[in-house]
């Protein structure tokens, strides 16, 4: 590679790079309500962010959620697992039994067991299908990864994560759902013909699509959605339409202690 060919690919890098960091300032800019005290007659949501992937913040498992969501006293739990696959899961639970989606989000199996003792539904909402799992083994497979704009976003990533430690406030706060957001924002960005149907925008449509649908049904109640922390900025803004009232899981830390 020529010297002037290196120095133009990495102010092309710097420029995305910039204009990343431009679209986290306004991300996510409403702001979740923060008191637990419901609202009677109002659609409530309350978005868990939580970590997915490789080198999650340890200070939110399964065990969290679900405390998170008993004290929310919610009227359903919204989780993370295709409509498809529900019954599945749910005899895997019931029998104790390993499955691909309890592997990859044991709070869907924390949130189960909660919503049992505390006699609400638990709905599946993931937009996740066969063609997105195909679209993102192959994109694994490849290249994409190591795009170097790709691996700057996720190192930021990483070094606010180890800056920040178990902060429940960045954990569970707008912030870091910011950062993550971000990161995949970088992805598509950067490589946008390498993901296809697994391109972060289109998956978290999909979860949408779901999850309003979720939310038509249950007009005026209090909603627990567990959501990879890479689409909770897109849920919350899609919880907030047209009069939901977003309420932030920092609320309710206190059952944390």
């Amino acid at each position: 590679m020529s010297p002037r060919l290196a120095v133009s690919q990495r102010f092309a890098v710097s420029q995305r790079f910039a204009a990343l960091v431009a679209l986290a300032l306004v991300l996510g800019c409403s702001k979740p309500w923060m008191e637990p005290e419901r609202a009677p007659g109002r659609t409530e949501v309350v978005v868990v962010p939580v970590p997915r992937g490789p080198e999650p913040p340890p200070a939110l498992g399964p065990a969290e959620v679900a405390a998170l969501a008993r004290a929310a006293r919610p009227d359903v739990i919204l989780v993370e697992v295709p409509p498809a696959d529900w019954d599945r899961v749910r005899q895997a639970i019931a029998a104790n039994t390993p499955d691909p989606w309890l592997a990859a989000m044991p709070d869907v199996r924390a949130l189960v067991e909660a919503a049992a003792a505390m006699g609400v539904p638990v709905e599946p909402v993931s937009g996740w299908d066969p063609e997105i799992g195909r679209a993102w083994r192959t994109f694994v497979a490849g290249t994409g990864a190591r795009d170097p704009f790709v691996q700057r976003a996720r190192e930021h990533r990483r070094r606010r994560d180890a800056s920040e430690g178990d902060d429940l406030d960045w954990v569970l706060g707008t912030p870091r759902s910011r950062v993550v957001a971000w990161e995949a924002e970088a992805l598509e960005s950067a490589i946008p013909d390498r993901l296809g149907a697994a391109a972060p925008s289109r998956v978290g449509s999909a979860h949408v699509a779901h999850i309003r649908e979720a939310m038509r049904a249950h007009q005026g109640q209090r909603v627990f959605i567990a959501i990879d922390a890479r689409y909770a900025a897109t849920v919350e803004r899609a919880a907030a339409e047209p009069d939901g009232r977003v309420v932030s899981p920092l609320a309710f830390t206190d059952a944390l202690d």
